[in-house]
């Protein structure tokens, strides 16, 4: 007769207890680990907002000085002339942009308090560019901030920008941009934002995080990167119209964002953990296997 049987004194109870104890510890440890990683997604997120906006302000700047005729660095309390003038300036944490009687925010916020310093740039032979005017926005006591230049494309051949650094411009301006498009601040993970739908996405985030920590810090790195950056946008395009390979990507990606995330919170040693648990786990399956016999 052929069947499965229990081999005879296969489990015993200090097995049992050797089992279950091993199965609380991969439980208490996945809870920890999935309540830490739900702080440090929404931690990212918060970080990735207030990164976004010092980014959107920032074009908000661009857009209303590339086109000035004339700019002068200098303090916030710098004299004001005509009424039709234009001025950027720091006002208690906020920057504000104000054009004759008008005024507005450009970012604000009750919690937090913003600076800018504008400066200008040094070319190749330590000579100050006449027509580049450098800025960076940042946060008191976070590390959120963006560095950033525009070109001031309609600045007459003889004029330069005035001053050498301030956290205050004051500016002419025309209606119409003459050349130099304004520099882009930002890049995406492109394939991943495709997929997942936004670049403000938990699993994005982790995976741009891991770019900036470990690849764009050496030149293998850096070089995988550029390569990546040249090749993804068309693939990026299709699969942000197929809803179908979206859902592909997302799928492939998720254990490439696990084990990304494993090393960015826990480096080496959360990587050696989940071996030590994927192994520990493994004897168990086998050990129970070895308990029934065909006979």
């Amino acid at each position: 007769m052929k069947g499965i049987l229990k081999r005879e004194g296969a489990f015993t109870l200090i097995e049992i207890l050797i089992a279950l104890s091993i199965l609380g510890l991969i439980s208490g440890a996945s809870f920890t680990l999935l309540t830490s990683a739900d702080k440090a997604i929404e931690s990212a997120k918060d970080n990735w907002m207030l990164q976004n906006d010092l980014i959107k302000a920032g074009e908000d700047i661009i857009k209303q000085v590339k086109t000035a005729l004339y700019l002068e660095i200098g303090p916030t309390n710098m004299e004001e002339n005509e009424e039709e003038d234009s001025y950027i300036f720091l006002q208690e944490g906020a920057i504000v942009h104000r054009q004759g009687e008008y005024e507005r925010v450009i970012i604000d916020n009750d919690n937090l308090d913003y600076n800018i310093n504008f400066r200008r740039i040094d070319g190749e032979e330590g000579n100050q560019l006449r027509d580049l005017l450098e800025f960076e926005l940042s946060i008191d006591g976070r590390e959120e901030s963006i560095t950033t230049a525009v070109m001031l494309a309609n600045l007459p051949k003889q004029m330069e920008v005035i001053g050498t650094e301030g956290n205050a411009i004051y500016y002419l301006s025309t209606a119409e941009v003459g050349a130099m498009p304004a520099t882009e601040l930002s890049g995406f993970c492109f394939i991943a934002t495709a997929a997942f739908g936004s670049p403000l996405d938990s699993s994005v985030v982790i995976l741009r995080e891991f770019r900036d920590q470990y690849l764009l810090t050496n030149n293998l790195g850096s070089r995988f990167v550029d390569i990546y950056y040249y090749l993804s946008p068309p693939l990026a395009n299709l699969i942000a119209d197929n809803d179908i390979f979206r859902f592909i990507v997302r799928v492939l990606l998720m254990p490439i964002v696990f084990f990304t995330y494993i090393l960015l919170r826990y480096n080496l040693f959360g990587l050696f953990i989940l071996f030590l648990l994927f192994a520990v786990l493994t004897l168990i399956i086998k050990r129970a296997r070895l308990q029934f016999i065909e006979i």
